[in-house]
């Protein structure tokens, strides 16, 4: 409830009213997030987790926060680590770890829509619905985002020096889509039962 009265539509931004946690913005869409002083452009001390599972990029050393396959109104809520977790979390977490729990399948059944429109070209927008077929659970959401940059590296009126986009201006323009299902399976069930027999045909 408190994510969705901040107003916030930035990942990033939420951790701004967690203590101990320092959020830098270079642009619009790009977001670094240290903890107990430790940030820096493309900071990679802090292992992001989503539903516990690691979006940190090998590749390139960093987490993009702002660039993830959620929206702020997929979230439930947001557990945060100050301090050296790596031995329970796994690496990358020097600094802290940040856990997002999103909202589980079924569990608010209903259609939400959210829209926002801002100056400089800013507009969002995110659609969920969910709900229960029997004990099945669903839920299906998408998004659009588009963020300008806060400024331009150099001049697009240099001659010497040209942008790699046709538009330098965005800073980010993504689309997002997903799905969830939740499938409870009560002690006992077939399942169970068929797997102990392959266990048993292994032995």
């Amino acid at each position: 409830q408190d994510i969705r009265l901040s107003g916030v539509v930035h990942i990033g931004e939420l951790l701004r009213r967690a203590a101990g946690v320092q959020v830098m913005n270079v642009t619009a869409a790009d977001t670094d997030v240290g903890i107990r002083g430790f940030n820096r452009l493309l900071s990679p001390r802090v292992l992001m987790l989503i539903n516990g599972r690691s979006t940190y990029i090998d590749a390139l050393g960093i987490t993009l926060w702002d660039n993830q396959a959620i929206s702020v109104e997929d979230i439930e809520r947001i557990e945060i680590i100050r301090g050296p977790a790596s031995a329970l979390y796994g690496q990358n977490g020097f600094s802290g770890i940040v856990n997002i729990i999103t909202r589980q399948a079924g569990q608010e059944p209903g259609t939400e829509v959210s829209v926002g429109v801002g100056n400089d070209g800013q507009v969002r927008g995110h659609v969920a619905t969910s709900g229960r077929v029997g004990a099945l659970g669903y839920r299906v959401f998408g998004g659009y985002r588009q963020y300008n940059m806060f400024t331009l590296p150099y001049s697009p009126n240099r001659v010497d020096l040209t942008y790699p986009v046709p538009d330098p201006s965005i800073a980010n323009r993504s689309i997002q889509a997903g799905a969830q299902h939740r499938q409870p399976f009560a002690i006992g069930t077939p399942v169970r039962r068929h797997q102990r027999r392959c266990q048993r045909q292994a032995n």
